[in-house]
C-alpha cells in the first residue's frame, strides 16, 4: 500500500507522539509498504529526504499558542495531489493545523481515511489550573479554541473510516464515543526494540529516573519535591533527563537550590540532548522511575520503565492507573513515602518490576501492535 501520514512533529523533533509515529512509519515501510510523512519545516532540516526508508516531505506549516502559521493556503491543495496517488491517509492527532484544516475537506479525498488519536485537549478543570491568572487564561483560551473545533466539525468526523486511540480510558476515545457516537479502534503504544535488548542480564543500580521534556506540564518540581522528602534521597541519585534547556529547566534549577537550603544537598542530575542510545541504558539500569505530570494520554516513558522491569510512581495520569507495576502519588509527600517504601522492600519493588514486565510482554511489542495496524489497514482498504 501507499500510505500518507500528516503529522506536526517528525524526526529530527523528538516527543512521544513523534516516536510513535515514526516508528510505525519506519516498521510499515520495512514491511514494503511505501510510506510518505508530510510535517513542518524547521531550521537546519531537509525540506525532503528519506529517512530509514520513509519518504520525508517538509512544509511551512505550524501550531503555536493553538493558532495555525504557515503556508495554510496551499496545504489542502498539497494533500489532495497526494491523495490521488495513495491508497490510506492517516492523519496524526486533532488540534494541529496538519489535521484541523483538512476536516472541512476530508469528504472531497478519494483515498481512506484513518484519524491517529494520541488523547485531545481534556475540557476537565484541575486545580493547578486555578492556581495562577495565566493557568486560568489559557485553560479558558484552549477551551473556547478547541470546544469551537470539535463542535464545528462533529460531522466531518464521520468522514473516517476509523478512528485509532491509545487506550479504553483515554480521555478522547470516552469523548468521541459520548459526544459523536464514535467507537474507535484501540491500539496501544509500543516500545523501542532496544528496550527489550539482554534485559534478563540488566543490572539495577541505586539511582531514580525522570524522562520527560522539561516544560511546566511535565511537573518536575513535585518529583523533585518528593525525592527530597524521602529519606532515600541521603542515599541515593536522581536523573532528570529532558530535551533542549528552556525557562522551565531554568526555574526548576533554582527550585532544587530551596529544596537544598530545607533537607540538605542531595545528588540531583539535570541531562539535556540526551541520545536516544543512552537514554534507553539509563532507563533500563534504574532503580525506580518517577513521573510527574500534569496530563498525559498513555506516556511511554511510562511503558519503557515497564518493559525494563522497572517500578514506577506517577501521578494519576491518563491511563497510568490501569497499568500493573507502580503506584499512583496524589502529593509530594506521597511520592516520598513510596520511594522509601519500595526501596526499603526491595521484594516489593522487584514485584511490581516483574507484574509491569509481563503486561509489557503482552502488550507493548512493536510487532504486535504493527500486526493489528496491518490487520486494519487491509480491512479498510478491502471494505
Amino acid at each position: 500500500m501507499k500510505i500518507l501520514f500528516t503529522v506536526h512533529s517528525y524526526y529530527p523533533n523528538q516527543d512521544g507522539v513523534q516516536m510513535a509515529t515514526q516508528s510505525l512509519a519506519e516498521r510499515l515501510a520495512a514491511a514494503g509498504h511505501e510510506i510518505i510523512v508530510l510535517t513542518s519545516i524547521s531550521s537546519g532540516v531537509k525540506k525532503q529526504e528519506i529517512i530509514n526508508g520513509v519518504h520525508v516531505q517538509r512544509i511551512d506549516l505550524h501550531t503555536r499558542y493553538s493558532m495555525y502559521w504557515g503556508n495554510k493556503g496551499n496545504y489542502f491543495s498539497i494533500v489532495q495531489e497526494f491523495c490521488q496517488q495513495i491508497d490510506v491517509m492517516v492523519n496524526v492527532c486533532t488540534q494541529n493545523a496538519f489535521t484541523d484544516l483538512l476536516l472541512p475537506h476530508l469528504h472531497k479525498l478519494p483515498c481512506k481515511k484513518i484519524l491517529y488519536m494520541h488523547g485531545m485537549h481534556d475540557f476537565r478543570w484541575k486545580t493547578f489550573q486555578l492556581q495562577s491568572l495565566r493557568a486560568f487564561v489559557n485553560k479558558v483560551w484552549k477551551d473556547i479554541k478547541w470546544g469551537w473545533l470539535y463542535f464545528r466539525n462533529k460531522n466531518n468526523f464521520f468522514q473516517y473510516d476509523t478512528i485509532v486511540h491509545l487506550h479504553s480510558l483515554d480521555y478522547a476515545y470516552n469523548f468521541f464515543k459520548k459526544h459523536f457516537g464514535l467507537d474507535g479502534f484501540i491500539l496501544e503504544n509500543a516500545v523501542d526494540d532496544r528496550f527489550w535488548e539482554g534485559i534478563e542480564s540488566e543490572v539495577k543500580n541505586s539511582y531514580f529516573i525522570c524522562v520527560a521534556n522539561y516544560f511546566v506540564d511535565k511537573n518536575q518540581k513535585f518529583l523533585l519535591e518528593g525525592f527530597y522528602k524521602s529519606k532515600a534521597s541521603k542515599n541515593h541519585e536522581l536523573i532528570l533527563v529532558g530535551g533542549k534547556p528552556t525557562k522551565y529547566y531554568s526555574q526548576l534549577l533554582e527550585y532544587e537550590k530551596k529544596l537544598q537550603k530545607i533537607y540538605g544537598k542531595r545528588k540531583v542530575h539535570f541531562r539535556y540532548q540526551v541520545s536516544r542510545q543512552e537514554t534507553v541504558t539509563l532507563i533500563k539500569h534504574a532503580y525506580l522511575y518517577l513521573f510527574s505530570s500534569f496530563h498525559e494520554v498513555y506516556p511511554i516513558s511510562i511503558i519503557e520503565a515497564m518493559t525494563s522491569k522497572i517500578p514506577f510512581i506517577s501521578t494519576d495520569v491518563g491511563c497510568v492507573r490501569a497499568l500493573p507495576g507502580g503506584m499512583m502519588s496524589f502529593s509530594p509527600d506521597d511520592m516520598a513515602v513510596m520511594i522509601d517504601l519500595l526501596v526499603e522492600d526491595p521484594k516489593l519493588a522487584s514485584k511490581f518490576g516483574q507484574a509491569g514486565y509481563q503486561y509489557a510482554c503482552e502488550h507493548f511489542k512493536m510487532v504486535n501492535q504493527l500486526q493489528k495496524f496491518q490487520e486494519l489497514l487491509d480491512s479498510i482498504v478491502k471494505h
